[in-house]
């Protein structure tokens, strides 16, 4: 693939199909299928893996996703070794794409950590598998679900960077490039009149405001 326009047509729909396994995982696909067909093991197995969630492997499209993950920061690392650390830089989708992949790793790494966590747990005689309402808040599973969403969140955004080419789109996204400066000053005159009219809003209702408190405290 030394043809620059066949590279990104192939990149493009590679990329798209990383998507939709994020999409896929985001909406619990494979168990909807398995409810779907609605077998008896199947049924079984999904009522077994809601019980043993905590820690639990990663699925077929989980493993999937983690493979592309693996490929994108090979990507990243021969981008930066080939181009040096300046002009790897330069690019400011570049930083993007390696906080989204530090992203990643991380939950991976998380995951791995949950998963270690409950073998731990089981060869010491405790009761690792609890429903999802009594685990720890800081759970590494919950924190890597937390993470691995906002991983999507800017792994999405990194199609603005794939519509530049389209004709409709490319120039539109240059000219908000060239007025953030412009909304930003914008933003700055919207903020000063909303804290004027703030203001004048608190000191008429700072009464009324403890009252309220008062009143639902009391019941």
């Amino acid at each position: 693939m030394k043809k620059p326009f066949t590279k990104f047509i192939c990149h493009s729909t590679a990329y798209c199909f990383f998507l939709l396994l994020l999409i896929m995982a985001s909406q619990r696909v494979e168990t909807l299928l398995m409810q779907w067909i609605g077998t008896d093991f199947l049924l079984e197995k999904i009522r077994y893996d809601s019980e043993h969630e905590r820690g639990k492997p990663p699925g077929l499209v989980e493993s999937a996703i983690m493979f592309f993950v693996v490929g994108f920061v090979w990507a990243e690392i021969k981008q930066l070794w080939d181009e040096g650390l300046l002009n790897y830089l330069y690019d400011m989708w570049n930083v993007v794409d390696f906080f989204t992949n530090m992203l990643y790793l991380t939950c991976i790494g998380l995951r791995f950590s949950a998963w270690f966590i409950v073998q731990r747990e089981l060869a010491s005689g405790l009761e690792a598998y609890l429903p999802r309402e009594e685990w720890d808040p800081y759970d590494p599973m919950l924190i890597s679900e937390g993470i691995f969403g906002a991983a999507n969140i800017f792994s999405f955004l990194k199609m603005v960077h794939i519509f530049s080419v389209n004709p409709h789109l490319g120039p539109l996204q240059i000219s908000l490039g060239r007025m953030v400066f412009d909304i930003i000053k914008f933003f700055f005159i919207y903020s000063l009149v909303l804290f004027a009219f703030g203001c004048g809003m608190n000191q008429l209702l700072w009464y009324y405001a403890d009252i309220d408190k008062e009143l639902c405290y009391s019941g």
